[in-house]
């Protein structure tokens, strides 16, 4: 369990704890919680209901809860990731592509990380660490992630 400088975004939002899978951790340590406000529809996750889980015919790996940002999704919108098809809001939270979110940090523009609402995978199987969680969760960045740990031979 990594320990974070930074909080969670959205940390005053009320969540569902009752993780589907208990194997499932979050990047706190704990139980899997819910992404997303209750009511918020579609539902995020790869299964739509509302957890950031995978399995093997998920080949993006849903699993990183993050707050949705205009920037974000503008620049996904043009890589062909129509992410406002699902994503009402900007502000709404939603299961992103690990490796989706990797790229949009390490070019500078990644959205801010729900904690508690992330899978612990994300640390450990695509190459996102705890310094570039808390510099895209950092209330004094402007929203510009620093681009640490980021190599072309990652990208």
């Amino acid at each position: 369990m990594a320990n974070f400088t930074y909080p969670s975004a959205n940390p005053h939002v009320s969540r569902d704890c009752a993780d589907p899978d208990p194997r499932v951790k979050s990047l706190l340590g704990n139980t899997l919680c819910a992404c997303g406000v209750q009511g918020q529809s579609p539902k995020p996750g790869y299964f739509r209901n509302g957890f950031c889980q995978t399995d093997a015919t998920d080949h993006g790996s849903h699993i990183l809860c993050g707050k949705s940002t205009t920037k974000f999704l503008d620049s996904q919108e043009k890589k062909g990731n129509p992410l406002r098809s699902v994503i009402r809001n900007d502000g709404d939270e939603w299961c992103f592509c690990a490796v989706r979110w990797r790229q949009g940090y390490c070019m500078g523009e990644a959205v801010p990380v729900v904690l508690e609402a992330t899978s612990d995978a994300a640390l450990k199987e695509f190459r996102i660490t705890k310094r570039m969680v808390d510099d895209a969760n950092n209330p004094n960045n402007g929203g510009v992630t620093q681009r640490y740990d980021c190599t072309k031979m990652m990208l």
